[in-house]
Parts: structure tokens; C-alpha cells; sequence
């Protein structure tokens, strides 16, 4: 997703990509299922639910334009840690000495991570401050929707709350993109042909399939094991990167992961074991 991301946001500002994405996976969706959510008092609660993911991928957008596509999918590595803490402070789940150590460790990772622009020599594979920050506020708000989920699917299913989190999110983009248009101006002349291809892979893939998988997963184990295909990101995405954009690793990089994994693998080892 991220190295596709960043092309297309090249080229198409971030809110109008969010929507495009967004409202034609709804449509799709809507033509598979032949089902339209509704949208009435009794689903406010899962039209607010919905908005902490919109808030994900809207911050995604701005983050991955400023940063590298590398950094910016690493930092989802810090998915399971939050959700971990999230479960311990409101859903009561008990963490026992090791997942604290693992949380600690997996933090400085993360935070390594966020602060690459600052650390050594300053480079363009070292991403960007304000780029790395909002994506990973992102992914706080993404691991609260990741955690809340479980609770939300005793009501809805994983193909509904999916279909909402769609239709709230292209809504939202419809009521914001007036102002990005007075800033960008005309930029749909002459487009790429690549853009095209890049939309279809991220609209097909990496938002229909993906979401839907995603919240399937969670139904069938927990929050916190579905939250570990977060481990395998960081990889893949440098692999597209460096075909795509040329990203290089830096030895920063590579340690500030490497904590995190770390971090993330003592905190679910248990977790992962016992489901």
C-alpha cells in the first residue's frame, strides 16, 4: 500500500485520493453484497466507531506524502502494542512482566522510528518529522478501532462494519475537499497511466480485500492476533520501495525496527499461543 500511496499522492491530493479510494471500494462493495448500510439514529454508534479508522487513513495520506514509504508502513509495526495497552487500561485485560517489558521495548522502537530526521545525518530515506508523527497518530487511533472491533462485531458483521467504514469515510472526504481544491487547483489533466493501475491495486487489494480480511480475522481469533500481520509489513513494503522509489534502509531504521518487532513479538508470544 504505502509505495503505491506515495505515487499516486504525487499527483492527486490527499482528501480527493482518500475519497476515490474510499467511495469506490463502497460502491463495489455495495454491488457485491447487494446490501446498502443504513444509516439512521441506531447506527451512530457505529458510524463514530467508523471515524477512528477514517481519522487512520486521512492522517495515513498526509503522513506518507511527507515521508518514505518504508517509514511510514514500519511504523504500523506499533499496531499491537497499542492495542495491548488500549485492552489493559479499558477492556481490564491483565499484562503480565514480560508484555510490559515488551511494550517498553517495542515504544523506543517506535519512537526511534518517528524521530529518524533527527537522528545522525539528516536524509531523504530518513522520512520526515511531521510525516512520521501524523501517521503514527494514525495508527493510535487505528489500534483503539482494532481493539473496540471484537465488541462491535456482537452487533455487526465483519462485511457490514467494513461497508460503514467506507461510506463514513467518503463522506467525510466529500465535505472537506472544497477547501483542498482551492489550494491544488486543476491536477486531473494528464495523468499517468501508472495512476491508474496504482488506484485499481490500492482500491481492489489494499482496501476491500484488505479491511474486510482484516475485520474477519478479528472475529475468528482477537484484536491482538489479527494486529501481528503487522510484523510481515515492514518487509514487503521496503521490497515495493526499493523497486519503486529507490529507498534505501539506514542502520537507524533497521534498529529502531528491529526494537519494535522485538517489542511487539514479547508482548503477543503469549497471546498467540493461547489462541
Amino acid at each position: 500500500m504505502s509505495p503505491f500511496a506515495k505515487i499516486v499522492l504525487q499527483t492527486i491530493p490527499p482528501l480527493t485520493f482518500t475519497f476515490i479510494r474510499f467511495f469506490l471500494a463502497f460502491i463495489i462493495l455495495v454491488i457485491i453484497t447487494k446490501r446498502i448500510p443504513k444509516i439512521t439514529k441506531e447506527h451512530i454508534p457505529v458510524i463514530l466507531f467508523s471515524l477512528l479508522s477514517t481519522a487512520n487513513v486521512m492522517l495515513f495520506a498526509y503522513g506518507i506524502k511527507k515521508t518514505t514509504a518504508t517509514i511510514g508502513q514500519a511504523l504500523y509495526v506499533g499496531v499491537p502494542i497499542v492495542v495491548l495497552i488500549f485492552t489493559y487500561f479499558f477492556l481490564r485485560e491483565k499484562l503480565a512482566l514480560k508484555k510490559i517489558i515488551g511494550v517498553i521495548i517495542g515504544f523506543v522502537g517506535v519512537i526511534i522510528i518517528i524521530a529518524l530526521p533527527y537522528i545522525g545525518t539528516a536524509t531523504v530515506h530518513k522520512g520526515d518529522i511531521i510525516g512520521n508523527s501524523l501517521i503514527f497518530l494514525g495508527v493510535i487511533l487505528y489500534s483503539v478501532y482494532t481493539a473496540l472491533s471484537k465488541k462491535m462485531q456482537k452487533k455487526y458483521s465483519p462485511i457490514e462494519l467494513t461497508s460503514y467504514f467506507f461510506l463514513t469515510t467518503a463522506i467525510v472526504q466529500v465535505l472537506l475537499i472544497p477547501f483542498e481544491i482551492l489550494k491544488y487547483g486543476v491536477w486531473w489533466s494528464n495523468l499517468d497511466p501508472f495512476i491508474y493501475l496504482a488506484l485499481a491495486y490500492i482500491i481492489l487489494l489494499s482496501t476491500i480485500l484488505y479491511y474486510f480480511l482484516y475485520q474477519f480475522a478479528i472475529k475468528k481469533a482477537s484484536p491482538i492476533v489479527t494486529s501481528m500481520i503487522f510484523y510481515l509489513q515492514p518487509a514487503v513494503a521496503y521490497a515495493w520501495s526499493y523497486y519503486l522509489l529507490s529507498e534505501k534502509l539506514t542502520i537507524e531504521f533497521i534498529i529502531g525496527t528491529g526494537l519494535a518487532l522485538f517489542g511487539v513479538w514479547l508482548t503477543t508470544s503469549n497471546k498467540t499461543n493461547s489462541n
